[in-house]
């Protein structure tokens, strides 16, 4: 006995030893295999740095931990990091492990998950890892049978989170939700069926927006439950219940049931002695305020219920109601208070449709320091025909905000507000334009409004401002403001309000705006550290640097828009353009601003623009533009406006003055800027007189061919036309003089930069100095002495090609620096022209006279070959008429004859049809073959001709 203890001893101290020795010696084969096997499960690539398992940190229970595990999306989602998480510790019950048919789990802990959650607008989740069901199955294979008398089981005792944080970023509902430092335990027999959960939940910090409306900001959260599941049955009945959100607490109970399909919710809810405060922890703009230090006074609360069976075609009955008495506020600092906040609301709905809820804010009224606001609203049948009640009622000394409620002290607000508004009606009435059914009059008046917020450099000051509300319009009776210098004012009228703003109709409005002085550039104060927006070039020329558009964006124009704006302004500045009588028309309709008639000065001369903006296609945002400039500044245009920069660097070295009238399209990038590639459009652009001084190719023709002057270039009336083809500016042939030279240009710049032009010039002899001219004269003088008698002409023709790119051109010039050898071949070609110009002409006429014969031989073949396909088509038309008729009389006979005759009949028919039609196919393409033969003797007749022209006038040359 003794010796089996001993034994026994030692095979216990060899099994301890191998579970601490095996996992360190198969580690990394460990790892490799479980990533693996865990990568095949998922569409997502899943990783960690370190696994392992040990039953010592535990005993008498495994502990399994994985290291610094994270999950990544694949696909469009292959740079976002799903989960990660600092260390996953799993605890199992050691008898469970050995008694192989149950498998206890005492605790999962997940320390410092960061899990951030994403949903495109297009509905992709990067939290849908799932393989899909024909993938994830491929290679399983199917699962033996069980053992019904030793049945597999696993159960989880306890769950927890520890120091969590959660990223839920929604596109589809415009959501954003972040939770930081959440702490989560979750407890009970999850294996059983039936088992009382217990859960605790706190959360430091959650904050959420939709739709643009922050609704919680940094708010802290516990949560209490007790569970009872019914597991089995799906039947979850829950206990106490606690929820507390910043100082707001609120209980309930009830169960949650499954019937079939649907779901049976029966829950209460109610707020327990709730102060005023509490609700107040709610709102982001209070709670974010020195809230602890916030005197209050007043109760709040809140009780309701929720009843009924819930699915996709029905709600549960419900009812929510809210109420605050005798409500007050007051920042410690400040010397005033909001006080008297009285509110009774009531939320409810019958049950079965959502259109059965009705919201009734029955009383809602406060004080702001001294100035009172009276509320009321109701709203029934919400979905198909909103039927409203409601009344606003205020006046507001603004100046006395900073004493209620803390401002920035760069903050300025002053003025009086007063509002009275009542709607009452349905919807309806308004879209059917019924408007003596719908109630809605009031108005809003402003009066020595003052306010910065401390992004402008001087305060907006409006001096004066009503709008009127009607049932169909809102009327703006006027508004006069200024900033500083600036001063605007404005009338106009806006239709269709309620339906725009109660069921997405479309706005409808008319705007007069005037001013006569307005700087936007001023309105705007300046960042700290800004950098001035004047670049210096390589060439000492200042201009004005490419606007920075990383921060612009898209501007979207509403689809349900409907609105004109009439504009008169004596002055505007914007983005150091100075613009003056600017009058013209914008009109905003169907997703896409147009431009009327938009006339200004600037620059020197007059710019006017028609046009429109779209963004139909959000993605693709265009513009299309008619342009018209007159008697404009050159070196401004250069300085103002990117396109000239990007396609006529050469304004960069002239002066003058320039008109223009052309057209562009383009699309837009996400930057606001043109997508070069979609630029497409064309037009003129005319000069009177410019000079061009110091340009770099002009330079380097000068250079070439030994004619300084051409590097300063005066050019009077000058015109050329251009077209912009997918990025790319072409320059039709253009003809222009320069002092005593005839000149042509054409060519083109691409969107990369790169340019080829072609450049003729007609120099006169006199341009190439002594020495040329000398050895012409020679040249001639000899050519005479042989028995010629002709003189060189004063001109001579040179050819340039400009190309390379427009920071480096490449010039190629018929002419090189050594003017005086190059022109003596260019004198002998001419020579050469003139002598043989005699039998050239000769020569010429023979292969004319070829020419014009062999051009009758082939129109004369086409006669014929017409007359052949003719003569055909009449022949098949003659066919097609006799083949009908024969047919029409076979079906005719069978008819007299019975059902099985006529039967027959059209079947003959059909196959006399049908030999007519090949027939006709055998007609036509005999008459072409025929037409083509006819064209092809004129045609080898003609060539032969042509030929036998050539040799004579070869002969004649020689």
């Amino acid at each position: 006995m003794k010796t089996l203890l001993k034994v026994a001893g030692i095979l216990v101290l060899i099994f301890i030893a191998l579970l601490f020795i095996l996992p360190m010696i198969y580690k990394s084969e460990i790892i490799s295999l479980t990533k693996k096997e865990m990568n095949k499960s998922v569409a997502a690539k899943i990783d960690f740095e370190d696994i392992s398992l040990s039953l010592f940190k535990s005993f008498p229970d495994f502990n399994l931990s994985v290291e610094n595990l994270t999950i990544t999306g694949i696909n469009g989602f292959s740079n976002d990091t799903l989960v990660n998480v600092k260390i996953i510790s799993i605890s199992i019950d050691l008898r469970s492990v050995l008694s192989s048919d149950s498998y206890e789990i005492k605790k999962i802990k997940l320390y410092d998950p960061d899990i951030n959650l994403i949903v495109t607008a297009e509905g992709n989740s990067n939290y849908d890892i799932s393989l899909p069901e024909e993938e994830s199955g491929n290679n399983v294979e199917p699962e033996p049978e069980k053992d019904e008398s030793s049945p597999f089981n696993l159960s989880i005792k306890k769950f927890e989170i520890i120091n969590g944080n959660i990223n839920y970023i929604d596109e589809q509902l415009n959501m954003h939700m972040v939770i930081q430092g959440l702490d989560h335990t979750l407890s009970g027999d999850l294996g059983a069926e039936n088992v009382v959960l217990y859960t605790k939940t706190k959360i430091n910090s959650i904050s959420t927006t939709y739709d643009g409306v922050e609704y919680l900001s940094k708010a802290s959260v516990a949560y209490n439950a007790n569970i009872d599941a019914d597991l089995k049955n799906e039947i979850y009945t829950l206990g106490k219940n606690e929820l507390i959100v910043n100082n707001l607490f609120i209980g309930f109970d009830g169960s949650v049931s499954t019937i079939n399909d649907d779901m049976n919710l029966v829950l209460t809810f109610q707020s327990k002695g709730n102060k005023f405060k509490d609700i107040l922890s709610l709102i982001p703009a209070i709670y974010a305020n020195e809230f602890d230090g916030i005197e209050t006074e007043g109760t709040f609360s809140l009780d309701g219920f929720v009843k009924g069976i819930y699915n996709d075609n029905r709600i549960p009955s419900f009812e929510l109601n809210a109420s605050i008495d005798n409500g007050m506020f007051k920042y410690p600092d400040l010397p005033k208070s909001v006080k008297s906040i009285n509110l009774s609301a009531n939320i409810s709905n019958k049950g079965g449709d959502v259109d059965n809820t009705i919201i009734n804010i029955s009383k809602f009224s406060m004080l702001l320091g001294n100035n009172p606001i009276n509320s009321n609203f109701r709203i029934s049948t919400p979905v198909s025909d909103p039927d409203i009640k409601a009344r606003l009622t205020g006046k507001f000394n603004l100046s006395e905000v900073k004493e209620y409620y803390p401002v920035s002290d760069s903050d300025e607000i002053g003025g009086d507000l007063i509002v009275d508004i009542s709607l009452e009606g349905r919807m309806s009435a308004v879209e059917n334009e019924k408007f003596d059914e719908f109630l809605a009059m009031g108005s809003v008046v402003a009066r020595n409004i003052k306010y910065n917020n401390g992004s402008l450099k001087e305060p907006v000051r409006i001096s004066g401002a009503q709008m009127n509300f009607s049932p169909g319009y809102i009327d703006l009776v006027n508004f006069i403001a200024k900033n500083g210098e600036n001063d605007i004012q404005a009338t106009g009228k806006i239709e269709n309000y309620m339906s725009y703003y109660m069921n997405d109709g479309t706005l409808n409005g008319t705007l007069i705006a005037k001013s006569k002085y307005l700087n936007i550039d001023k309105m705007i104060a300046e960042e700290a550290g800004d950098e001035s927006t004047e670049a210096v070039t390589s060439d000492n020329v200042v201009h004005n640097s490419d606007p920075d558009t990383s921060s612009l964006s898209v501007i979207e124009i509403p689809d349900n828009i409907n609105f004109t704006v009439s504009s008169t302004f004596d002055k505007l500045i914007y983005d150091n353009i100075e613009m003056e009588d600017v009058r013209g028309d914008l009109e905003i309709k169907n997703s896409t601003l147009n431009l009327r008639n938009l006339s200004m000065e600037t620059i020197g001369g007059k710019m006017t623009i028609n046009g429109k903006y779209s963004t139909v296609d959000i993605n693709n945002p265009k513009v299309d533009f008619n342009i018209e400039m007159k008697n404009m500044s050159i070196p401004n245009a250069y300085d103002q406006f990117a396109m000239f920069r990007k396609y006529l660097p050469v304004s960069k070295k002239t002066t003058g003055l320039f008109s223009a009238k052309f057209s562009l399209s383009t699309l837009l990038d996400e930057g606001m800027m043109p997508n070069y590639p979609t630029l497409n459009g064309g037009g003129m652009l005319s000069t009177e007189s410019i000079a061009i001084t110091g340009l770099n190719s002009m330079n380097q023709i000068a250079d070439n061919l030994n004619i300084d002057h051409l590097k300063n270039l005066s050019i009077n009336d000058f015109m050329t036309k251009f077209k912009l083809e997918e990025g790319k500016l072409v320059v039709e042939p253009t003809e222009f003089r320069y002092k005593n030279i005839d000149a042509e240009i054409a060519g083109w710049t691409e969107i990369d930069q790169t340019i080829e032009y072609n450049l003729k010039l007609e120099v006169p002899r006199s341009e190439f100095g002594s020495d040329a001219n000398k050895v012409l004269d020679n040249l001639i003088a000899q050519t005479n002495s042989l028995g010629a008698n002709f003189s060189l002409p004063n001109t001579i023709p040179v050819n340039i090609v400009i190309g390379g790119t427009i920071d480096n051109p490449v010039i190629k010039t018929q002419l090189s620096k050594n003017a005086g050898s190059t022109t003596e071949n260019t004198a002998k070609e001419i020579i050469k022209k003139e002598l043989g110009n005699e039998a050239a002409e000769k020569a010429q006429k023979i292969i004319d006279d070829a020419d014009k014969q062999a051009k009758y031989l082939i129109d004369e073949a086409k006669k014929q070959a017409k007359l052949v396909t003719e003569n055909a088509d009449d022949a098949v038309k003659l066919l097609q008429t006799e083949t009908e008729k024969q047919a029409e009389a076979l079906i005719k006979e069978g008819k007299k004859n019975g059902f099985v005759a006529e039967m027959a009949a059209k079947e003959a028919a059909k196959q006399l049809r049908k030999e007519a039609s090949n027939k006709e196919s055998d007609i036509i393409k005999e008459a072409n073959k025929k037409a083509d033969d006819l064209i092809k003797e004129a045609e080898k007749a003609a060539s032969k001709l042509k030929k036998e022209a050539q040799k004579e006038a070869d002969k004649v040359k020689k």
